[in-house]
């Protein structure tokens, strides 16, 4: 049975893998803009340790057997106050490993985090996504998020 709660500080190595694994992911689109740091891992767990107890910061997990076997992070921000809607809960990441994919375990994932939004009276979802993962343009579409803008991207310190 699958379970999807908040995580624990326990969890936070196996999340750090899984992160990882996305990144690697994303590099095959773009080796550059998703190279990660030299310290990625220690620099991610802290990242995670230190929002723990961050009110507008949520990260649950999906756990099979004892195992966590996905993920989905995100956070509320604010834009500025020439917007109506002004209250933005931000997807950052969502991974399911890939032996356990195809069970709608991504989808329980995004849902949940959702519903959190929703109880912090978020105004809309955003998330992005690269252009060319049509296989997440199709996932996320099917969570109901829409297609609003591009984004664009230009390094400007080459190696």
């Amino acid at each position: 049975m699958i379970k999807i709660r908040a995580f624990k500080e326990a969890d936070i190595p196996r999340i750090v893998e899984k992160q990882e694994r996305l990144n690697q992911f994303h590099r095959k689109f773009n080796r550059r803009f998703y190279s990660p740091s030299k310290a990625s891992a220690v620099e991610f767990s802290g990242y995670i340790a230190r929002r723990r107890t961050d009110n507008d910061f949520k990260l649950f997990v999906a756990e099979e057997s004892g195992a966590v076997i996905g993920f989905v992070m995100g956070w509320i921000r604010f834009r500025p106050p020439l917007y109506e809607l002004r209250k933005v809960g931000y997807l950052s990441n969502i991974f399911v490993d890939e032996a356990a994919r195809g069970r709608g375990i991504g989808g329980r994932l995004y849902r949940r985090l959702e519903n959190w939004f929703k109880t912090m009276d978020v105004d809309f979802v955003e998330t992005t996504a690269y252009a060319g993962n049509t296989e997440t343009l199709e996932v996320f579409r099917s969570y109901g998020l829409k297609d609003l803008s591009v984004t664009f991207y230009k390094e400007l310190r080459g190696r």
